[in-house]
């Protein structure tokens, strides 16, 4: 019993020393203490959003909120639903971490485990691999989108 306690610690702390310390701190993006890129909010008259820029200050993309309304109840019922776009990304790529909620610490920490960004910064060679995953809109906002599409095709033909 003792030798299975044993290991079972050593284990745990084996999984400690080789995980990533992401840190988010003024703005900064660390990743095992090393600085990797920045991350600003920006506010505008529309919803803000979160603008990710590499450590020269560049632009690499921005994470942002888009609404999502009805087509049968229009603003009666929307949903939000966040995206990553932007410069060096030539496509549109949706969040659908359930429970995705945006603030500074909860992009970071999505960007890093995405694989957007690594130790060395912006990851440029793993985009294509998420665009290939990603879609555009999330999957359950497509269905919606469709049932609401049928639902008024067979509302229009009565």
């Amino acid at each position: 019993m003792k030798k299975q306690l044993l290991i079972a610690s050593l284990f745990l702390v084996s999984l400690g020393a080789t995980a990533q310390k992401i840190k988010e701190k003024k703005g900064e993006i660390f990743l095992d203490k090393v600085k990797i890129a920045n991350i600003e909010k920006v506010k505008t008259e529309k919803p803000k959003y979160y603008q990710i820029s590499n450590v020269d200050g560049n632009p690499l993309f921005k994470v942002k909120t888009f609404v999502y309304k009805s087509i049968l109840f229009h603003d009666d019922e929307t949903t939000d639903y966040h995206v990553v776009t932007g410069d060096k990304i030539q496509d549109t790529l949706a969040i659908v971490e359930k429970g995705f909620y945006i603030t500074q610490k909860r992009i970071v920490k999505y960007l890093v485990e995405a694989g957007f960004l690594n130790s060395n910064g912006y990851n440029e060679a793993n985009i294509p691999n998420l665009i290939a995953k990603s879609t555009k809109i999330p999957t359950k906002l497509v269905e919606l989108q469709n049932k609401e599409k049928s639902l008024k095709n067979t509302l229009a033909t009565k």
